[in-house]
């Protein structure tokens, strides 16, 4: 037996009275109107894509520790003091290969380039990510070709560094089913 099409469509659920009725499961106490309008602002809430700041209505308030003054210089003395050590140390690992002749082997071949890649992830990467954290959030200095630009150098970096790593384990690993 087969029914019309409005009919089916009429007994199809709205999405929202779907939610309410969850909620009605969940907190059956729930009759007043208020409620029911503190529900939908609640649902709408929900199913927003975006992200709106200004919505005076519901206000999102969660603790934001990185715009307090004090744990924002701990947090950019401790980033910066982590690029410095990691590109002074990899720069030293460069020189004290390409210094000592007796250490110019293969296996350090693949040290040095896995240290320009460290060198490099601490001169790149790692400015641009404490840019991005410590920053307010209202400041927008990227333009659209810019930031696909540093998204790609970033992955780029980071990836040549983690295949380097898998080139150093497959020629240990070789060097290993050699002997």
């Amino acid at each position: 037996m087969s029914r019309h099409p409005t009919e089916w469509m009429q007994q199809e659920k709205d999405p929202l009275d779907e939610f309410i009725l969850y909620l009605h499961q969940i907190m059956p106490n729930i009759s007043d109107e208020e409620s029911y309008i503190q529900l939908y602002k609640t649902y709408e809430s929900l199913i927003n894509t975006h992200n709106d700041t200004t919505n005076q209505d519901n206000p999102v308030e969660y603790p934001d520790f990185s715009q307090n003054q004090i744990i924002r210089g701990i947090f950019i003395f401790l980033f910066i003091a982590e690029c410095a050590i990691g590109m002074v140390g990899n720069f030293l690992v460069c020189l004290t290969v390409y210094w000592n002749k007796s250490m110019q082997s293969p296996v350090n071949c693949y040290i040095v380039n896995l240290s320009i890649c460290d060198f490099l992830v601490g001169a790149v990467v790692l400015p641009i990510k404490l840019f991005e954290l410590a920053a307010d959030a209202e400041i927008n200095m990227m333009t659209d070709f810019a930031c696909t630009t540093v998204r790609f150098v970033e992955a780029v970096v980071v990836f040549t560094s983690v295949f380097t790593l898998v080139a150093i384990c497959f020629e240990r690993t070789a060097n290993f089913m050699q002997s």
